[in-house]
């Protein structure tokens, strides 16, 4: 008995993270969207790409429960529920990491943090993902790394 409330549990719980997954889908309108693991429309089809809720699927684009969009050729990331949590207007971006966020805006890259706080400001010619405390950028024609504050620091 205790065998068949065990499973019976287990399938309940898996049932229940299964419709809290967020896939994309595209609508009639060639949009994206995402719906839940039982098909429900969550995120309405109204962008023109989305990254994807899940870690499992592509963990560059996953971060605290955020999806990348991109909307007129401007990108932003989504919460779960739909809410722009950093609003679309940035020409890229890359993924968070270490809480951080390469962004492009007029032609120059910068760091953001999850509340889109700009963090360390737009002025490289690229800009990689933090590791470890660093992250490379290219300036000038030069390559350097720099600390989450934005100052130069050895590789």
């Amino acid at each position: 008995m205790r065998k068949i409330f065990a499973i019976a549990a287990l399938c309940l719980m898996t049932s229940a993270l299964y419709s809290q997954i967020l896939t994309p889908f595209k609508g009639d309108n060639e949009k994206w969207g995402f719906k839940n693991g039982n098909g429900k429309v969550i995120i309405p089809a109204k962008y023109d790409n989305v990254g994807d809720f899940s870690v499992y699927n592509n963990p560059a684009d996953f971060y605290s429960g955020h999806a990348r969009v991109k909307l007129n050729d401007k990108y932003g990331f989504v919460d779960t529920t739909g809410k722009e949590v950093i609003p679309v207007k940035y020409d890229d971006v890359g993924s968070f990491t270490e809480g951080l966020c390469a962004v492009k805006i007029n032609s120059k890259w910068g760091y953001i943090d999850t509340n889109d706080k700009e963090v360390i400001t737009p002025r490289y010619d690229y800009a990689y993902s933090f590791r470890n405390g660093k992250a490379k950028v290219k300036i000038s024609g030069k390559t350097l790394y720099i600390d989450r504050t934005g100052k130069e620091v050895q590789e």
